[in-house]
């Protein structure tokens, strides 16, 4: 602690064990709430130090038990106690952070920039970056990110610079340089193995890569990343990481043919990400437990899938919604043309994703409107021969050919 607590009143004293009880205990709600008050507490005694720590305290406490809401709250305090520049600009990234995980993604991005711009070069204004540009992703500001990246990399240094490499995998997926993406994530997780801190990180390009092998149409290899990143999310003892791999293997085993995996299994979950007021790890879930519950005969399989259209279109996370849509119609919820034109608007950045829902679209024109389903199969067709996705490829020949007799 900041101050030998012996010296401090009674009230204080028993305060600050029982803080501490908690978080040796990781006890993060109740952690979260006794710093919290202790803030109180140790202003009313006008122990500033003691309450600035305490603010700190509360805010890993509440971050680590996934509540961005009542972390914000406590973080605008820590910002107005904060008395030394480089806390301030921590605790700022921090706010960005925060908002970006409750979907506030415009005022994620609006602090970030805010932030960035405040920063001098260094480590600071890195990390700074590097928040930035998980906002402008989830926004799909695909022009935003690759100017932070740019950023990002001429700040990185030491350890950051893994930061800055795994962005650069993000934008090589993207942009549908899928074995470069997967050359990048599996770089980093060399770069993290003897750094045992790094455990959530290393679990995020598990996930990528569990991601990547879905869209190659390998789902047991995405499978054995999931298990990989459920491992690392529980060694970093994040719930919120865990869940959203909870998801990924939902997918990986509905698309290895499996009907058994029983959506109850996520209702877990998805419970979890509402009451936490995580909208974009709901938004996911419910997707997947939507997919689930279509496949084992359930009527309320829709339900989620609409639901996770609101979540991602409130939040404006266009690449969520997008997938979304374009998964109703792929599974036969959906025959609106227009819906699937809207999921590829809202894929448009993201290449992999837009390429699939595009060739979707030209496959449902084909007897309405050869001339557009023949130009729209034409061009994915040379997007997916690049990036190595075989069996859309076929798909999207097989049409053509069809469409030219």
């Amino acid at each position: 602690m900041a101050e030998d607590t012996d010296e401090l009143p009674p009230d204080l004293i028993q305060a600050v064990r029982q803080a501490l009880g908690y978080t040796e205990g990781a006890r993060w709600a109740r952690a979260g709430q006794a710093w919290s008050e202790l803030v109180d507490l140790a202003l009313d005694h006008e122990h500033l130090d003691l309450a600035r720590e305490a603010a700190n305290r509360a805010v890993d406490a509440l971050r680590r038990d996934d509540r961005p809401s009542a972390t914000l709250q406590v973080l605008r305090r820590a910002i107005a106690l904060a008395d030394d520049e480089d806390a301030q600009i921590l605790q700022q990234i921090q706010l960005a952070a925060c908002l970006l995980d409750a979907g506030h993604l415009d005022l994620s991005e609006q602090v970030g920039r805010e932030v960035l711009s405040a920063t001098a070069p260094g480590p600071l204004r890195a990390l700074a970056a590097d928040t930035l540009a998980g906002a402008l992703l989830a926004r799909g500001d695909l022009v935003g990110f690759r100017g932070v990246l740019a950023q990002l990399r001429e700040d990185a240094s030491g350890i950051g610079v893994v930061s800055a490499d795994f962005r650069g995998a993000q934008l090589d997926r993207l942009d549908g340089r899928l074995e470069a993406a997967a050359q990048g994530f599996a770089a980093c997780i060399e770069a993290l193995e003897q750094h045992p801190g790094a455990a959530g990180a290393r679990a995020s390009a598990c996930a990528e890569l569990g991601e990547l092998a879905l869209l190659q149409g390998d789902p047991d290899l995405a499978m054995g990343f999931f298990d990989r990143a459920s491992e690392e999310w529980a060694q970093s003892g994040r719930r919120a990481g865990l869940f959203q791999i909870e998801g990924g293997r939902a997918l990986a085993a509905l698309a290895s043919g499996a009907t058994t995996f029983l959506p109850g299994l996520l209702d877990g979950p998805v419970a979890y990400a509402e009451e936490r007021g995580l909208p974009l790890l709901e938004a996911r879930l419910r997707m997947a437990r939507g997919l689930c519950r279509y496949a084992a005969g359930s009527a309320a399989a829709d339900a989620d899938l609409q639901a996770a259209i609101l979540l991602a279109d409130t939040a404006r996370a266009p690449y969520m919604a997008g997938r979304v849509r374009y998964e109703r119609h792929r599974w036969g919820l959906s025959e609106d043309l227009d819906e699937l034109r809207q999921a590829c608007d809202q894929l448009s950045g993201n290449q992999p994703w837009f390429s699939k829902a595009t060739l979707a679209l030209a496959r449902a024109l084909r007897h309405t409107d050869p001339p557009e389903a023949l130009r729209l199969a034409g061009a994915v067709l040379c997007r997916f021969t690049a990036m190595g996705l075989h069996a859309e490829r076929d798909i999207a020949k097989a049409l053509v050919d069809e469409l030219v007799r």
